[in-house]
């Protein structure tokens, strides 16, 4: 590389910048001015160069920030597919009237409450105890009726049961007759 040094121009008298690279290569004179504004140009294009660069750098790192990692897409893809499906249940149930079903729910809900409030009506503690009570006093009065009914069965049994008596001894009776006068007929013959 080469060290510029000063020297004195020989015709001008301007101060002139020399560089040398070496004891054998020839030295390359230039005036201070030109030195000084070529300097100022190359500083003027390397600070324009580092501006760009600087603003490159800036605008790509904003896109660096707004670019997701694999593992987001990923998700924003399966997202976007879970999206699609619900627009899709969306779309097939559009036919649906949404409004209508939700007053048949609410009429069906007011229905159930009126029934609710019947039945709690009608099972309350009194009204099961006089039910049970009712209900206790029939099934007594069945099983008195009952009893009677076999009582008087039985009374009606037992004259049955004395009136075949009766009848069986009487044909008994009238069999003996019978054969004591076959016995008197055939001594008679």
């Amino acid at each position: 590389m080469s060290v510029p040094k000063l020297a004195n121009a020989p015709n001008t008298g301007e101060e002139q910048l020399t560089t040398s690279e070496g004891k054998d290569e020839h030295e390359v004179e230039m005036s201070l001015t030109s030195a000084l504004s070529l300097i100022c140009t190359t500083y003027h294009d390397i600070r324009r160069s580092l501006e760009l660069q600087r603003r490159t750098a800036a605008l790509q790192a904003d896109k660096i920030e707004l670019k997701a990692s694999k593992d987001t897409e990923v998700l924003a893809a399966n997202n976007r597919q879970q999206l699609d499906e619900i627009q899709q249940f969306l779309d097939s149930n559009m036919d649906v009237d949404l409004m209508d079903i939700r007053r048949n729910q609410d009429l069906i809900l007011s229905q159930l409450e009126d029934h609710q409030n019947e039945l709690d009506e009608k099972t309350c503690e009194a009204e099961v105890r006089r039910l049970i009570q009712s209900n206790h006093d029939d099934l007594v009065s069945h099983l008195q009726l009952a009893l009677r009914s076999v009582k008087n069965d039985e009374a009606n049994f037992k004259a049955c049961i004395d009136r075949i008596e009766s009848f069986a001894s009487d044909l008994k009776n009238t069999k003996a007759e019978r054969a004591e006068l076959e016995e008197l007929c055939v001594c008679m013959l």
